[in-house]
Protein backbone atom coordinates (compact mmCIF):
# COMPACT_ATOMS: atom_id res chain seq x y z
CA UNK A 1 0.00 0.00 0.00
CA UNK A 2 1.14 3.59 -0.98
CA UNK A 3 -0.16 4.84 2.35
CA UNK A 4 1.19 1.96 4.51
CA UNK A 5 4.95 1.71 3.40
CA UNK A 6 6.61 -1.21 4.76
CA UNK A 7 3.96 -2.81 6.05
CA UNK A 8 3.06 -6.33 4.78
CA UNK A 9 0.76 -9.07 6.26
CA UNK A 10 0.27 -12.89 5.02
CA UNK A 11 -0.85 -16.08 5.87
CA UNK A 12 1.73 -19.10 5.94
CA UNK A 13 3.73 -20.88 7.90
CA UNK A 14 7.98 -21.21 8.67
CA UNK A 15 9.48 -24.36 6.73
CA UNK A 16 10.93 -25.71 3.89
CA UNK A 17 7.60 -26.33 2.18
CA UNK A 18 3.92 -24.77 2.69
CA UNK A 19 1.75 -26.41 4.90
CA UNK A 20 -2.14 -26.67 5.11
CA UNK A 21 -2.78 -28.02 8.22
CA UNK A 22 -4.57 -25.78 10.31
CA UNK A 23 -2.54 -25.80 13.18
CA UNK A 24 0.73 -24.70 11.09
CA UNK A 25 -1.16 -22.20 9.56
CA UNK A 26 -0.05 -18.46 11.05
CA UNK A 27 -0.47 -14.84 10.44
CA UNK A 28 2.46 -12.92 10.02
CA UNK A 29 3.51 -8.97 9.73
CA UNK A 30 6.58 -7.09 8.56
CA UNK A 31 7.52 -3.72 9.30
CA UNK A 32 10.22 -3.64 7.14
CA UNK A 33 8.95 -4.29 3.36
CA UNK A 34 10.10 -8.22 3.87
CA UNK A 35 13.06 -8.31 5.65
CA UNK A 36 11.95 -9.37 8.64
CA UNK A 37 8.91 -11.19 9.84
CA UNK A 38 7.20 -11.48 13.47
CA UNK A 39 4.10 -13.83 14.15
CA UNK A 40 1.38 -11.69 14.58
CA UNK A 41 -1.36 -14.29 15.58
CA UNK A 42 -1.72 -17.92 15.52
CA UNK A 43 -3.84 -19.18 12.87
CA UNK A 44 -5.28 -17.62 10.00
CA UNK A 45 -6.67 -14.22 9.51
CA UNK A 46 -8.02 -11.96 7.21
CA UNK A 47 -6.15 -8.32 7.82
CA UNK A 48 -6.94 -5.03 6.21
CA UNK A 49 -4.48 -1.83 7.36
CA UNK A 50 -6.30 1.56 8.02
CA UNK A 51 -4.75 4.79 9.39
CA UNK A 52 -2.15 5.03 6.61
CA UNK A 53 -0.84 1.29 8.70
CA UNK A 54 -0.72 2.35 12.39
CA UNK A 55 -4.09 0.57 12.56
CA UNK A 56 -4.29 -3.35 11.13
CA UNK A 57 -7.92 -5.25 11.84
CA UNK A 58 -8.24 -8.94 11.74
CA UNK A 59 -10.44 -11.76 11.68
CA UNK A 60 -10.29 -15.21 12.26
CA UNK A 61 -10.21 -16.57 8.44
CA UNK A 62 -11.16 -20.63 9.39
CA UNK A 63 -13.12 -20.70 12.11
CA UNK A 64 -16.35 -18.76 12.79
CA UNK A 65 -15.55 -15.59 15.52
CA UNK A 66 -17.40 -13.22 17.35
CA UNK A 67 -14.40 -10.76 17.80
CA UNK A 68 -12.04 -8.58 16.06
CA UNK A 69 -8.71 -8.33 16.49
CA UNK A 70 -6.73 -4.71 16.33
CA UNK A 71 -3.49 -3.03 16.76
CA UNK A 72 -3.04 0.67 16.84
CA UNK A 73 0.96 0.41 16.83
CA UNK A 74 1.54 -1.49 13.54
CA UNK A 75 1.50 -5.11 15.32
CA UNK A 76 3.44 -4.53 18.56
CA UNK A 77 0.38 -5.19 20.63
CA UNK A 78 -3.25 -6.40 19.60
CA UNK A 79 -6.82 -6.18 21.28
CA UNK A 80 -9.58 -8.50 20.99
CA UNK A 81 -12.57 -7.24 20.58
CA UNK A 82 -16.36 -8.84 20.82
CA UNK A 83 -18.21 -7.41 18.01
CA UNK A 84 -21.05 -9.76 17.60
CA UNK A 85 -23.49 -11.72 20.23
CA UNK A 86 -23.05 -14.92 17.28
CA UNK A 87 -20.17 -16.30 16.00
CA UNK A 88 -19.90 -15.95 11.87
CA UNK A 89 -17.85 -16.76 9.12
CA UNK A 90 -15.77 -13.94 8.29
CA UNK A 91 -15.94 -13.21 4.52
CA UNK A 92 -13.87 -10.18 4.50
CA UNK A 93 -12.75 -6.43 6.14
CA UNK A 94 -12.57 -3.98 4.25
CA UNK A 95 -12.19 -0.01 4.45
CA UNK A 96 -11.89 2.64 2.13
CA UNK A 97 -9.49 2.62 -1.31
CA UNK A 98 -6.71 4.38 0.04
CA UNK A 99 -6.23 2.49 4.02
CA UNK A 100 -6.75 5.74 5.66
CA UNK A 101 -9.91 6.05 7.47
CA UNK A 102 -9.92 4.14 10.88
CA UNK A 103 -13.79 2.94 10.10
CA UNK A 104 -14.21 -0.90 8.59
CA UNK A 105 -17.08 -3.15 7.21
CA UNK A 106 -16.59 -6.28 7.97
CA UNK A 107 -18.98 -8.84 6.68
CA UNK A 108 -19.78 -12.47 6.77
CA UNK A 109 -22.70 -15.30 6.71
CA UNK A 110 -24.46 -16.89 10.17
CA UNK A 111 -27.14 -19.28 10.90
CA UNK A 112 -30.42 -18.70 12.73
CA UNK A 113 -29.99 -19.80 16.35
CA UNK A 114 -29.49 -23.45 16.40
CA UNK A 115 -29.00 -24.22 12.81
CA UNK A 116 -25.08 -24.72 11.47
CA UNK A 117 -22.68 -22.28 10.47
CA UNK A 118 -22.51 -22.12 6.43
CA UNK A 119 -21.39 -20.01 4.20
CA UNK A 120 -24.83 -20.14 2.73
CA UNK A 121 -26.35 -18.63 6.38
CA UNK A 122 -27.78 -15.05 6.56
CA UNK A 123 -25.52 -12.46 5.58
CA UNK A 124 -24.35 -9.46 8.17
CA UNK A 125 -22.42 -6.89 7.64
CA UNK A 126 -20.45 -5.31 10.84
CA UNK A 127 -19.19 -1.63 10.99
CA UNK A 128 -16.22 -2.39 13.74
CA UNK A 129 -15.20 1.27 14.94
CA UNK A 130 -11.50 0.65 16.30
CA UNK A 131 -11.34 4.41 17.74
CA UNK A 132 -14.89 3.85 19.58
CA UNK A 133 -13.55 0.26 21.07
CA UNK A 134 -10.25 1.69 21.94
CA UNK A 135 -11.49 4.45 23.91
CA UNK A 136 -14.35 2.03 25.88
CA UNK A 137 -11.44 -0.49 27.04
CA UNK A 138 -9.49 2.53 28.78
CA UNK A 139 -12.66 4.08 30.46
CA UNK A 140 -13.33 7.21 28.50
CA UNK A 141 -16.42 5.87 26.60
CA UNK A 142 -18.89 3.12 25.56
CA UNK A 143 -18.96 1.17 22.45
CA UNK A 144 -22.19 -0.83 20.84
CA UNK A 145 -20.93 -2.53 17.38
CA UNK A 146 -23.38 -1.41 14.90
CA UNK A 147 -24.79 -4.19 12.92
CA UNK A 148 -26.60 -3.87 9.54
CA UNK A 149 -28.64 -7.21 8.73
CA UNK A 150 -29.08 -8.38 5.07
CA UNK A 151 -31.09 -11.72 6.28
Amino acid sequence: LETAVGLIMGTGNVGPYLRFEKDEVNTYLSRDGGLTWIEAHKGAYIYEFGDHGGLVVMADDIQKTRQVVFSWNEGHSWYDFDVSEHSMAVDNIVTEPTSTSTKFLMHGTRSDAGKPLTRQGSSKLYLPDPAGIFLARIGMGTYRPKLVDFS
